[in-house]
């Protein structure tokens, strides 16, 4: 399997019916230093991981419709994709998604 590959199967992964276009996904891997024909490697794993996050954090579209079929988004499942997938890679979620934090405000009253 190819980065390019791998890159596009963790979108998928992550944000079921999402297809990103290719050369999307060839310039992510160009601009971050990886080569789309290489072979995917463990060591790119966190790398691709976080590429593909960053794609699919940046898609707005929540519903899509060719050739007579639509097809919704539910975009609360693909932020919990997000959130799960960096608690794995230990990286801060808010990042890339809004996070409900709870404060306390008892220091308010």
């Amino acid at each position: 399997m190819t980065n390019l590959e791998a890159l596009s199967h963790k979108c998928s992964f992550l944000f079921p019916s999402f297809y990103p276009d290719e050369s999307i996904l060839e310039f992510t891997l160009l601009e971050d230093g990886l080569k789309p024909g290489d072979e995917y490697s463990v060591e790119c794993k966190r790398k691709i991981a976080i590429l593909a996050i960053r794609i699919i954090s940046n898609n707005v579209e929540t519903s899509h419709s060719e050739g007579g079929v639509s097809n919704a988004v539910d975009l609360g499942k693909v932020k919990e994709n997000v959130i799960r997938e960096c608690a794995l890679l230990g990286i801060d979620a808010s990042l890339y998604v809004s996070v409900s934090t709870i404060e306390d405000g008892s220091d308010s009253w």
